[in-house]
């Protein structure tokens, strides 16, 4: 697919013009990288409508899920979601992206080469968007198996190794986004979240906005969250969390989502914990509630978490001081359980004795 080249306006913009079928379709956008997408949209679009059956076979992956993508934007998808299927597409099945449909027969091969770098679920989303192009062309979706059982390890902190880590951020630029995370906050939330929304009388957090960065790279507020679950209030539980927020002001957050990942797994480095991010401290928050016996509907509520099932197997995980110390209690009872049935069948055993003396 051709794209003209786009040259650089005197306001610094950028500009590019598509033709198809002496029609004209001027792009003027922020950087040269998003005139380029957005004129690869308009043609693979126009080539997907246009074409007939027998023809769209011969378009690339690329081309496909581009046109995919364009159609999902144009129907209101959110700017977070559209930017999902562009990471997603940017990420996956690279050696194929610019092959032709109709050239490629080994699917599962390339299904079995990918699964090899990448978890079950992703696999699963990554494939996800390929078929979907391809049903939105009308084309046939090939037949392949994924093993949704294969998990990477999911890394999360223990009562032990939270208390480390707890000492290890005090008073550093990740503190409070790290404290919002242990608090069960998702990345988009903590971002989203003003002065207003943290009540230091009654130690709540209030969560009812996210921001999310759309196809552009650009930063969105939206006035609503990942579910309807997802808008919450949340008790403050560490009060170190109300020190800080004290004397804030607006942004809460200062320091870029890059940069405060990086932060984050170097601390964990350097202190011997688990590389968690922000993902696996909210996954600390489940597996601590877990621990501490709170009741799972009311850890599902404070997590904004719909599914017990999702809860369970993404976020919930067992301490390992949990395991042995529970290990340990087992031991001790059935040791009791054995010792008091011995001692009843030797009773038992005498007193048969005795009555047939």
């Amino acid at each position: 697919m051709r794209i003209p080249t786009p040259r650089q306006l005197p306001s610094g913009k950028w500009f590019v013009q598509v033709r198809i079928k002496n029609k004209s379709f001027p792009i003027t956008r922020d950087t040269k990288e998003e005139c380029v997408n957005e004129a690869t949209y308009i043609k693979a679009s126009h080539a997907i409508g246009q074409l007939p059956i027998r023809e769209k076979e011969f378009l690339t992956i690329d081309q496909l899920v581009q046109a995919y993508i364009l159609s999902r934007e144009n129907k209101g998808r959110s700017p977070s979601t559209v930017r999902g299927y562009i990471v997603t597409h940017n990420s996956h099945f690279n050696s194929i992206k610019h092959q032709q449909f109709s050239r490629i027969r080994n699917w599962q091969d390339i299904i079995n080469e990918e699964s090899n770098q990448y978890s079950g679920q992703t696999m699963v989303h990554a494939w996800g968007l390929l078929a979907a192009s391809f049903r939105y062309a009308g084309l046939p979706v090939p037949n392949v198996s994924i093993d949704h059982e294969r998990n990477r390890e999911l890394p999360f902190l223990g009562k032990a190794q939270l208390a480390v880590f707890l000492n290890a951020i005090r008073d550093t630029k990740v503190e409070l986004a790290a404290l919002l995370a242990l608090h069960s906050l998702r990345c988009s939330e903590i971002y989203a979240l003003t002065r207003d929304h943290i009540d230091t009388v009654n130690r709540t957090i209030l969560v009812d906005k996210s921001c999310v960065l759309d196809k552009n790279n650009h930063y969105v507020i939206r006035n609503s969250n990942k579910t309807k679950l997802s808008t919450r209030t949340i008790p403050i539980f560490v009060p170190r969390l109300l020190e800080i927020v004290e004397d804030k002001t607006d942004p809460l957050i200062d320091i870029k989502q890059n940069a405060m990942r990086k932060a984050i797994k170097r601390i964990c480095e350097n202190n011997g914990l688990p590389s968690v991010g922000l993902q696996g401290l909210r996954r600390s928050f489940a597996s601590l509630c877990h621990s501490k016996n709170i009741p799972e509907r009311t850890t599902m509520l404070w997590g904004g978490w719909s599914s017990s099932v999702t809860m369970h197997k993404f976020y919930i995980k067992l301490d390992e001081e949990d395991l042995s110390r529970q290990a340990q209690t087992m031991m001790l009872e059935t040791y009791d359980l054995l010792t008091n049935v011995n001692a009843t069948s030797k009773k038992r055993w005498k007193l048969k004795r005795f009555e047939g003396s």
